[in-house]
């Protein structure tokens, strides 16, 4: 409960913060004379709307866009609260423009931003610490913009700290060279800014965004062929796995089965042609449930090999069928809770590949449970978080400490890795009060 009130208050204190900055400026005199800059703020408003339009790749996992060093260049230039409604204002991307973000998230994401500039600002009025200070306002706008991030990210979906922190500054040597050199080129760009105006900066800062899209897309592609070179590797090991231990399953289960039914065929002959009709009778009976298992236990290999089709996109009705299947042979409770509306209007179609990626993980997960968890009841639900459908199965039998192992086993490993190249992430942990539970989330927009 106090989880839930922290996710609504936490935006709007941002949100607030950001508000007094900008209020705190008219009563300080930073407005004072700004009539004046009119060129200079409508010049740095633009080339904040395109910095935000054209994003551009960080690591793997996540997409920044070029807001960093032209929010560094408008702190250098403008008082904190000039800047910060500069950077609120200017703050506008594709997300907001396609609607795929809440007003309140928008609202807040925008007014990160503008505090991580108030942050820089207040170093680079320290003149007193000399070239420091360009060092220090890099470092305190990336920090107040990714701390308030990893904040969000906890309070409105519940994703671990380790597991923000990683997908944001993983490698680390990427994260800490491409900020320090934008953060660099931001301040380079306002001083020459001040030194021969606009007309010097333009020629710089408008292919430089135009470059960093293009090279979005160049490392983004380099990127996924190695992943996917990688994952057919892991795939085909888990394939010859598969075939290894079905092979076994049919030996030990199925040709056992069927080497009894044939001895107790030469038995129930032997007890004919000795007159015992009595005797055949309960051999026969023998061989009757003799081969009633080694029927249930061809339909249960069967069953694992085959992958049930997904009506169209029909995710939700797919998974109330599986999940009443799963019940009805495992007597493991299932409850199903899926809600793809955005805002209370009607779901919209989730398309084909993802609903087909998140009715595998769901599937994955669930076998862990009967393999691994022991548990007697599973929560399992899927809603729409944002921009990014979740999947979450939570059971409450053994957590990863009670059995001493991390819980996350190969068809776990391999599900992360495929969500990954979808642009989502998965983490399995355990949860207060025992159990555990595995976390799928993935954006929307990475399928188009």
């Amino acid at each position: 409960m106090a989880h839930k009130r922290l996710a609504v208050l936490y935006p709007w204190f941002v949100i607030a913060a950001a508000a007094t900055v900008v209020v705190w400026g008219p009563f300080h005199g930073d407005w004072h004379g700004m009539h004046a800059h009119a060129g200079a703020l409508f010049f740095w408003f633009a080339a904040c709307l395109s910095s935000n339009l054209l994003p551009a790749p960080v690591t793997r996992d996540v997409e920044v866009t070029m807001s960093g060093p032209v929010n560094l260049a408008i702190a250098y230039l403008f008082p904190a609260p000039v800047a910060a409604a500069v950077v609120f204002l200017g703050a506008l991307t594709g997300w907001e423009l396609r609607r795929e973000v809440a007003v309140s998230h928008a609202i807040f994401n925008r007014a990160q931003l503008a505090l991580a500039t108030v942050a820089a600002s207040a170093f680079l009025a320290a003149h007193s610490l000399g070239f420091w200070r360009y060092v220090m306002a890099i470092l305190a706008y990336n920090a107040a913009n990714n701390v308030l991030v990893i904040l969000a990210d906890n309070c409105w979906y519940g994703t671990p700290f380790k597991e923000s922190a990683r997908r944001i500054v993983s490698p680390l040597p990427a994260f800490a060279g491409s900020y320090l050199v934008l953060g660099y080129l931001g301040i380079i760009f306002a001083m020459v800014y001040i030194d021969l105006g606009w007309w010097a900066v333009a020629p710089f800062l408008i292919p430089l965004l135009f470059a960093r899209y293009a090279l979005r897309h160049s490392k983004q592609l380099e990127q996924t062929e190695r992943e996917r070179r990688a994952l057919a590797d892991r795939l085909i090991d888990e394939r010859e796995r598969e075939r290894a231990r079905i092979a076994s399953d049919m030996h030990d289960l199925v040709l056992q089965r069927l080497a009894a039914v044939q001895i107790q065929a030469d038995n129930i002959t032997s007890a004919l042609d000795a007159g015992s009709v009595t005797q055949a009778g309960r051999l026969a009976a023998t061989v009757k449930q003799e081969v009633a298992g080694a029927i249930g236990d061809i339909r249960g290999a069967i069953a694992d090999l085959r992958r049930s089709a997904l009506d169209g996109s029909d995710l939700a009705g797919t998974l109330d069928r599986y999940v009443r299947a799963f019940k009805a042979e495992t007597a493991i409770d299932v409850r199903l809770d899926v809600d793809l509306g955005v805002n209370g209007s009607p779901a919209p179609p989730v398309p084909l590949p993802l609903a087909l990626l998140l009715y595998e993980c769901a599937q994955e997960a669930l076998t862990n449970v009967v393999r691994h968890a022991g548990a007697s009841a599973v929560d399992l639900t899927l809603h729409r978080l944002g921009d990014s459908l979740e999947l979450k199965v939570r059971d409450n039998g053994r957590g990863p400490s009670e059995n001493g192992q991390s819980g996350v086993h190969l068809g776990l490993t391999l599900t992360k890795d495929k969500v990954g190249l979808a642009g989502g992430g998965a983490w399995f942990e355990g949860c207060e009060g025992g159990g555990a539970q595995v976390v799928v989330r993935i954006p929307v927009r990475s399928t188009d």
